[in-house]
């Protein structure tokens, strides 16, 4: 991702290891574990229950819950490894909460779909992981 933003930025930037560590630790320490969690407890929910209708009810639920839970917890963990105040990462997130969501319910709605779809319950922590590279 840093190496798209470069083309696209019109002075030339390096790595940017701070942010890729903290992209780690969000990621690592947090984001993975807590899908494990939901995907587990999702599906636990629909036991049993399998089709369309399940896996639309499964993705209104992980879109109006953990879709915006995972943001709130992106910004808070990256404005404040960075530095960023309490107060200021409130507000940040505040600001920046509804025009994220818009915009990533155009990837992850469809690539949730498929993943609730296809994919068995061990394995989508891994999609989630590769489709959030290109996010």
């Amino acid at each position: 991702m840093q190496a798209l933003e470069r083309r696209a930025s019109p002075e030339p930037r390096g790595w940017d290891v701070p942010r890729t560590a903290r992209m780690c630790v969000y990621s690592g320490l947090w984001l993975s574990p807590f899908l494990h969690g939901w995907y587990r407890g999702l599906d636990a929910a629909f036991v049993g229950r399998s089709g369309l209708s399940t896996t639309l009810a499964k993705l209104a639920l992980d879109q109006s819950i953990a879709g915006p839970s995972c943001m709130v917890m992106f910004y808070a963990i990256n404005n404040l490894l960075d530095g960023v105040s309490f107060a200021d990462t409130r507000e940040r997130i505040a600001e920046r909460l509804w025009p994220t969501l818009t915009t990533l319910w155009c990837l992850w709605i469809p690539a949730q779909f498929f993943n609730l779809s296809f994919v068995p319950q061990n394995k989508r922590v891994l999609v989630v992981n590769f489709v959030g590279v290109g996010w």
